[in-house]
């Protein structure tokens, strides 16, 4: 896989969005949910800052029902900083 560096523009996405209010558990509730559906498909490509963490995607991820929690179930990627 990819490893994204904690550089200006990688984080400038993180902290616009905690600056609207959303918690580090939404950001990594966002990632895993991403992970789960996207690792392994044509998608995975998608698994990187700048789509994640875009103002309008992150909003739309973030509003995707995970209510039935099937996707926890099937998450791959997890947070190294749980």
């Amino acid at each position: 896989g990819k490893k994204y560096r904690p550089v200006d523009v990688n984080i400038e996405f993180v902290e616009a969005r905690i600056k609207e209010g959303f918690t580090t558990s939404d950001l990594r509730e966002v990632v895993d949910r991403k992970c789960a559906q996207w690792l392994g498909k044509d998608q995975e490509i998608y698994l990187r800052p700048s789509t994640l963490f875009n103002r309008t995607k992150f909003a739309q991820y973030q509003g995707e029902s995970g209510s039935s929690g099937d996707w926890r179930d099937d998450v791959i990627c997890k947070s190294t900083n749980s």
